[in-house]
């Protein structure tokens, strides 16, 4: 079972833009039709930007990254409780670009999706007269992104400006998650 779940989750590191099919894979990927979702996706998105007035961006532990339950048995306090990396607010002119690159995407959306664990790191969290309306969490490790502002698909082009974003503030999209949370494990 266990060489079972490697094998699968193995799969999981090769980020989305780097997966290569076939030729004859590729062609019916592109050439499947735009159902509409990636536009709504876009426009949902662009109205959150517009309408927030605050938007944090956080790069913070997965609940399990500082804990092997196989070894080390129950896991607490989970990771992600209390471990933030890195937390900015953008400021008008990167809330400017981060409009820019949303305006821009293309709206096809997904096809096929990595049968990972979704472990998000990064969380671009949305607030209006001070309540959070909504949070857009991101694995850049399988490539996946669950925002609970739509229930459209997202479009395939919205993690690698999810990417750019994430770089643009000083962020990395992957580090050594385990390592950092059990460094901050050791600290506290």
């Amino acid at each position: 079972m266990t060489l079972f779940l490697m094998t699968l989750l193995g799969a999981c590191y090769t980020p989305p833009s780097e997966r290569k099919f076939s030729a004859e894979v590729q062609a019916l990927l592109d050439a499947e039709p735009d159902n509409g979702e990636g536009r709504l996706y876009i426009a949902e998105l662009a109205d959150a930007i517009r309408k927030a007035d605050r938007i944090v961006v956080t790069e913070h532990a997965y609940e399990y990254d500082g804990v092997d339950p196989y070894i080390d048995g129950k896991p607490e306090p989970k990771a992600h409780d209390i471990f933030v990396y890195s937390s900015k607010e953008l400021t008008s002119s990167e809330r400017a670009s981060f409009m820019q690159k949303v305006s821009n995407l293309a709206p096809k959306t997904e096809s096929a999706f990595a049968a990972c664990i979704f472990e998000p790191r990064h969380t671009v969290t949305f607030y209006q007269a001070g309540k959070q309306t909504s949070a857009l969490r991101i694995c850049f490790h399988c490539g996946d992104i669950k925002w609970d502002g739509s229930r459209n698909t997202q479009p395939s082009s919205l993690l690698p400006a999810l990417g750019k974003l994430i770089a643009s503030i000083g962020m990395k999209e992957e580090r050594d998650w385990r390592a950092l949370a059990l460094a901050r494990i050791q600290r506290n």
